[in-house]
């Protein structure tokens, strides 16, 4: 092993070795954070981006396509409601591979049906391909709707045949079976959109006869037919607007309301004429007058004329057959004002409405109940002209179920703060267990770069050290010329030879080095020997 790597392992060691207990702890721990993230990282980087490959597989299809992709080499995920997950970069190539080998074999829907249709299909056959063709077009045009996971469309097509009456013919109907995504409920304006699509889309079919129904056996049409939908929002607003005028008198939770609505379901047309005095009186406009009179006389025919106490006229007219008649009429034509007026109540109007209230009678027991109901009436629009019924009451209500759920909420919510608050302290541990690990991590190798930089520095001093033995060209030809010019003296008396050091001063001067290179070293270790030593004398 190279000289380096060894010598920088033996200072990690003795690096070590001066950890105290805390300090290698920490250090372990330090280093398995590290490890841990490293490998969840790793494993969040390698890991493959998953996307849709095929989705709404039956079982059949579902396993077919996963034992293909078995086969294949392919990682696959399988989700819900048939979806199957491969690695984006592996789709296309899945795809050709499952197209190969017929995968999925989904049933042909839609106008395709109509390709594979012979030359030699009978007018049944042809009939039968038709209905299955607008049957998979209109399911295939729900399933794009955003709500909708899947759809089938029935249709039930009258025959036509030259024995049908044409004046009562057979309806046409339709039925709509829709799967909700991910177990939502579908809106009104949806189930609206598909019946008047269906509708449209078919002959002689009318939105009456388009029934619409999900996976859950509710028939959403009925409610679009009836007018309940529209029934049920109106409700919902009443309820709204008589809750924002008690709930401030008596607080959230103390008011129960309740609306209801009854709507038109037909169309109905009202003309109505009003007639009323002008101003300043009323005056003529026309006026006319006839008179008649007439005389005459003559014997009586065919005796009497009614009973035989009616006098006789003609012994009235003394006999002589004499006779008058006078009438006169007059007619004036008044000037008055009219107002007329043409209504038409369509399908939806609102016949009559009824709100009720009912209030807690521990918070409204002080309250006029009579002003209250005025004010309901007024937010929600009561007539009473057209029949609407307004009842505002007081009741002692029933507070188990609500506490039970306040208490429920409030345990849900402190709950939610306890795991809020463990996982910020778990968070807050591991950084800081990160950030000591940092800083131990520095500290080392910051000492490593003082103890690596002062021996380069000795070493250095050490190679620019000039060479006593060694001198150069221009010294030695002074020296040369030294040499010559100058007699050479006379030889110095020897000096007395110096006296041998003492071997007890040349060993403490050894332990003195020693010492202060240990010091040098590994100051921590030789501190605290020197605090042991301190402690021992007192």
């Amino acid at each position: 092993m190279p000289p380096v790597i060894v010598n920088t392992l033996d200072k990690v060691k003795g690096t070590v070795k001066e950890f105290s207990l805390a300090q290698k702890t920490l250090v372990i721990i330090g280093i398995a954070v590290l490890v841990l993230g490293g490998v969840v990282l790793y494993s969040w980087v390698g890991r493959p981006d998953y996307t849709v490959l095929y989705s709404g597989l039956s079982e059949k299809d579902q396993a077919a396509v996963t034992e293909q992709l078995d086969s294949s080499g392919i990682k696959y995920q399988v989700a819900d409601n048939g979806v199957i997950k491969v690695p984006a970069a592996d789709v296309q190539t899945a795809r050709m591979d499952l197209a190969a080998n017929d995968l999925p074999a989904q049933p042909t829907a839609g106008y395709a049906v109509l390709d594979n249709l012979g030359v030699a299909a009978s007018d049944f056959q042809q009939q039968m391909a038709k209905k299955r063709a607008l049957e998979g077009e209109l399911a295939k045009t729900i399933e794009t709707m955003d709500q909708i996971e899947k759809a089938s469309v029935a249709l039930a097509i009258p025959a036509e045949t030259v024995f049908a009456d044409p004046k009562n013919p057979t309806p046409t109907t339709a039925s709509v079976t829709v799967e909700p995504k991910n177990g939502k409920e579908i809106d009104n304006n949806t189930v609206q959109a598909i019946v008047n699509m269906v509708a449209s889309s078919i002959p002689n079919l009318t939105k009456s006869n388009v029934s619409v129904v999900d996976t859950s056996g509710n028939t959403l049409s009925d409610k679009i037919n009836a007018g309940t939908a529209a029934a049920s929002e109106m409700e919902k607003s009443l309820v709204a607007k008589a809750l924002a005028v008690v709930e401030p008198l008596v607080g959230a939770g103390n008011a129960k309301v309740s609306a209801h609505v009854d709507l038109a379901q037909d169309t109905q047309q009202k003309t109505t004429r009003v007639y009323t005095e002008p101003e300043g009186g009323v005056k003529a406009l026309s006026s006319s007058s006839a008179s008649e009179e007439y005389s005459g006389g003559g014997a009586i025919i065919n005796g009497v004329l009614g009973p035989d106490n009616i006098a006789n006229p003609y012994e009235l007219n003394n006999g002589n057959g004499q006779g008058q008649y006078n009438n006169s009429q007059t007619v004036n034509n008044n000037a008055v004002n009219e107002e007329l007026t043409n209504s038409t109540r369509g399908p939806g109007a609102a016949l009559r409405q009824s709100v009720s209230v009912v209030l807690n009678q521990e918070t409204a027991r002080r309250l006029d109940m009579t002003a209250i109901r005025d004010s309901v009436a007024a937010a929600t629009g009561i007539d009473a002209a057209r029949g609407d019924l307004i009842n505002v009451s007081r009741s002692p209500f029933d507070q188990t179920a609500q506490q039970a759920r306040e208490k429920a909420a409030a345990e849900a919510a402190a709950a939610a703060e306890a795991a809020k608050t463990a996982s910020l302290i778990r968070q807050a541990v591991i950084a800081g267990l990160i950030i000591l690990l940092l800083i131990i991590i520095a500290a080392v190798a910051k000492k490593r770069a003082k103890a690596r930089e002062r021996e380069a520095l000795d070493l250095g001093e050490l190679d620019q050290l000039p060479d006593p033995y060694t001198l150069t060209p221009p010294e030695e030809e002074q020296l040369a010329l030294e040499t010559a010019e100058i007699p050479e003296p006379e030889p110095e008396p020897e000096p007395e030879p110096e006296p041998e050091p003492d071997p007890v001063l040349l060993k403490l001067e050894a332990k003195r080095e020693e010492i202060a290179e240990l010091a040098l070293d590994k100051p921590q270790m030789v501190a605290e020997q020197l605090r042991s030593w301190m402690g021992g004398r007192r």
